[in-house]
């Protein structure tokens, strides 16, 4: 089950990633256009991400609740994120054999943000050549 929801979420990852740039590309055309600022483009990126994140973060919501192990959205949401961000508070906890379940989401959380964390400095490349081009 955790390998399923990992693959899932790193193919929706990348699939977000992939949108967010043909966003990009429309809001900030390149060619013989003005180049925007690297702030507005981060405003754009950095909450699309956040999104990103929270909807897989939901995914593993639902299957908690879908699995019974967890009974409401709020609760499964809120350890579904605490988990993804390795924070783990602990006040929410899984027993038994779904233990190993929160620990494959951790470490997917910790690689979802390490590819956003690529993207955005991927972005932030791609700026840095364009200014140095253009002067």
């Amino acid at each position: 089950m955790g390998m399923g929801l990992f693959a899932v979420t790193i193919l929706a990852h990348v699939a977000g990633f992939r949108l967010l740039l043909m966003l990009l590309d429309r809001r900030f055309p390149a060619e013989g256009h003005p180049q925007p600022g690297l702030g507005r483009m981060m405003i754009v990126a950095s909450p699309a991400i956040a999104i990103l994140h929270h909807a897989e973060a939901a995914l593993w919501a639902a299957v908690y609740i879908g699995l019974g192990i967890l009974t409401d959205w709020d609760t499964a949401v809120y350890f579904s994120i605490v988990t993804m961000t390795t924070v783990g508070y602990g006040d929410v906890i899984l027993t038994g054999e779904w233990r190993v379940l929160a620990a494959f989401q951790a470490m997917n959380g910790m690689l979802l943000s390490g590819l956003s964390t690529a993207f955005l400095f991927a972005i932030l490349q791609q700026y840095w050549v364009l200014v140095r081009k253009n002067g």
